[in-house]
């Protein structure tokens, strides 16, 4: 769609815990330098609920990302995933995580390392007026709530579970951010360019997670895209059925 509301995509694989993966990222920088020059790292606290209360861990994540910064692709001891700000169809985007994978299988033999647990996929959309059509319209009432609960008064998130043929969910939240620049800021901790954003305009974001749990099934490239391509189709069927008739039309138009 030439408008498009599109601002993330996020194609994510969970697998065990490697506990000595750092010893590889050096091959796999120098493996990924080319498509992917910009390298960083980020150490982040995990909190974890234990029986006498809280426990502290720190989590390292390598970030591979494009000469635009556009598409990088972050690595951490149980997690792998390729995020984009620039896609235009699936099939387009699935060799991105495709070539991503053998880049890296090159060096890190996964099935030999860990076992693959979970494979998700996210689209994150921002829906705004358009075409003098406010975002409230963009949505079909019935997902959006009327964004007032039993005593009147607004919500500003709803949310959806749904399983799946898949052996999935999806998670859907379609919400107004009480502060639209804060949203910006999920941008900013993936390290990539952040989309255009329009000063003092009310939006809808539209966020729908895909996940199905693998536990015990293939860890190779070709059965992970296998399992994009079902998570994919699911996402595509709830994004044509939530947002309104008169949304996908004002989308589908070539912008002026």
């Amino acid at each position: 769609m030439p408008r498009a509301p599109l601002v993330l995509v996020v194609a994510q694989v969970r697998f065990s815990p490697i506990e000595d993966i750092d010893k590889y990222i050096p091959a796999i920088k120098a493996k990924l330098r080319t498509s992917y020059p910009y390298f960083d790292t980020c150490h982040l606290q995990q909190i974890t609920m234990i029986d006498n209360g809280v426990q502290l861990s720190g989590i390292e994540q390598w970030f591979f990302t494009d000469r635009l910064k556009q598409t990088n692709l972050v690595l951490s001891k149980h997690s792998f995933a390729v995020n984009t700000v620039n896609y235009n169809t699936f099939d387009e985007y699935l060799p991105k995580v495709y070539s991503a994978m053998e880049e890296i299988s090159t060096i890190l033999n996964w099935a030999d390392c860990a076992t693959l647990e979970q494979v998700s996929l996210r689209y994150v959309d921002w829906i705004y007026p358009l075409d003098g059509v406010s975002s409230e319209r963009m949505i079909k009432d019935e997902y959006l709530g009327g964004y007032l609960d039993d005593d009147g008064v607004q919500l500003r998130q709803v949310i959806l579970e749904r399983k799946t043929s898949l052996g999935g969910v999806v998670r859907t939240i379609i919400y107004r951010p009480n502060n639209p620049q804060v949203v910006l800021g999920e941008f900013q901790s993936i390290r990539l360019n952040q989309p255009k954003f329009t000063e003092g305009t009310s939006f809808i974001i539209l966020d729908m997670v895909h996940s199905k749990p693998t536990q015990g099934e293939d860890f190779t490239r070709d059965h992970i895209l296998s399992v994009l391509e079902s998570l994919h189709d699911e996402v595509d069927r709830l994004f044509k059925q939530i947002p309104s008739q008169e949304a996908h039309r004002i989308w589908e138009k070539e912008a002026e």
